[in-house]
C-alpha cells in the first residue's frame, strides 16, 4: 500500500474555503470651519441739512424787467380798437383822440400796447418832441401813479430812458417831476439814462440829467462816471466832462481811464482845432495834474 510521502518543512495551513471580505475603514475628511460673513462697509447716511435760502438779487439787479400788463393781447379786436388807436394818438400828440379811450379804459395806461411791451408813455416819450407831444405827456402823467412811470419794456427801458435817447428834455422833466427817482433806474445793458443820453450824443439831455443828479447827491458808481465821462468826450460834451472830473477827482487816479481818454482824444481829428483846443487842454490838465504834482514832489 502506497503511502503519501510528506516533504519536510512546516505543516501546511489549511485553506479556508470561504472568501474573506476585506472592509476598508475610511477615515473622516476634516470639515473646514465656516467662512466669516463677507465684510460690508457701514454706510452712514449724512445728516439732512436744511437747504440754503434761494439767492435773491439785490434791488438794483431785478430778476426781469418791470413789465406792464399784457391783457390787451388776449383780444385781437380790443387790441386794434384800443392799443393801436392809442399808439397812433401818442405818436402825433393827439390828446383829443386818446382821451375818450382813456376815459372808457382808465387802466390801459398800465398795459403794454406793443409786442415789445411799450406802454402809452413809452411811445409818447420817444416820439418827436413837439408842443402837442409835450402836452400829451403832461396830461398823461397826471393820470398816472408815480410807480407807473417805472414800468419797463422788454429791453428794461423806462419811458425816461427812451426820452433820454431821443433827447426830449421837456418830456424828461415832466416825468422826473412826477417820479424823482427815475434817473436812477438803469435800462438796457444796465445803462443809466444819463449814459444813454451821452451815447446818443444829446448834449442838452446830458446837461439836464447830470445837473439833476448832482443836486440829488449823484449816487452813480465810479464805473458809471467813467463811462459817462468817456462818452461825453466822444460826443464833444466837454463842459459836462470837466464837471465830472471836478466832482470825482479820484477817477483820474486810474491809469486805465487816462489811457482811454488819450485814445478817445487822439481819434478826434477836430479836437485840437479852434476853440475846442482850450477845452481839451483843460481836460488834460485836470486829468494829469495829480501825476504832475506827485512827480514834482518826488523830484524836489
Amino acid at each position: 500500500m502506497n503511502t503519501a510521502s510528506t516533504s519536510s518543512g512546516p505543516p501546511a495551513i489549511p485553506l479556508n474555503q470561504q472568501n474573506d471580505t476585506i472592509v476598508q475603514i475610511v477615515s473622516p475628511v476634516p470639515v473646514p470651519p465656516p467662512l466669516p460673513p463677507r465684510w460690508k462697509p457701514k454706510i452712514v447716511s449724512p445728516p439732512v441739512l436744511p437747504l440754503p435760502p434761494r439767492w435773491k438779487p439785490p434791488s438794483y439787479l431785478p430778476d426781469g424787467p418791470n413789465l406792464p400788463r399784457s391783457g390787451l393781447f388776449n383780444d385781437r379786436w380790443r387790441y386794434i380798437a384800443v392799443g393801436v388807436s392809442l399808439y397812433e394818438a401818442a405818436t402825433k400828440g393827439d390828446w383829443k383822440a386818446a382821451k375818450p379811450i382813456l376815459d372808457e379804459h382808465p387802466d390801459v395806461i398800465r398795459f403794454a400796447i406793443t409786442e415789445n411791451y411799450d406802454t402809452l408813455l413809452h411811445i409818447a416819450a420817444s416820439a418827436e418832441s413837439t408842443n402837442a407831444v409835450e402836452e400829451f405827456v403832461t396830461k398823461l402823467v397826471q393820470l398816472m401813479e408815480s410807480e407807473d412811470l417805472e414800468l419797463q419794456n422788454q429791453n428794461y427801458n423806462t419811458a425816461l430812458s427812451l426820452a433820454a435817447a431821443a433827447g426830449n428834455v421837456k418830456t424828461a422833466m415832466i416825468m422826473v417831476e412826477k417820479n424823482p427817482g427815475l434817473p436812477e433806474i438803469p435800462g438796457n445793458n444796465r445803462a443809466m439814462p444819463l449814459y444813454t443820453a451821452a451815447l446818443f450824443e444829446k448834449p442838452l439831455m446830458v446837461r439836464y440829467l447830470y445837473d439833476y443828479m448832482r443836486r440829488r447827491g449823484n449816487y452813480m458808481s465810479d464805473d458809471n462816471h467813467r463811462s459817462v465821462l468817456e462818452k461825453c468826450i466822444e460826443a464833444d460834451i466837454f463842459d459836462v466832462a470837466i464837471k465830472i472830473i471836478e466832482d470825482r477827482p479820484e477817477l483820474t487816479y486810474k491809469k486805465e481811464l487816462l489811457s482811454d481818454i488819450l485814445i478817445t482824444l487822439a481819434q478826434k481829428t477836430d479836437a485840437f482845432e479852434g476853440t475846442k483846443l482850450n477845452v481839451v487842454l483843460r481836460i488834460l490838465m485836470d486829468v494829469y495834474a495829480p501825476y504832475l504834482f506827485s512827480l514834482l514832489h518826488y523830484t524836489c
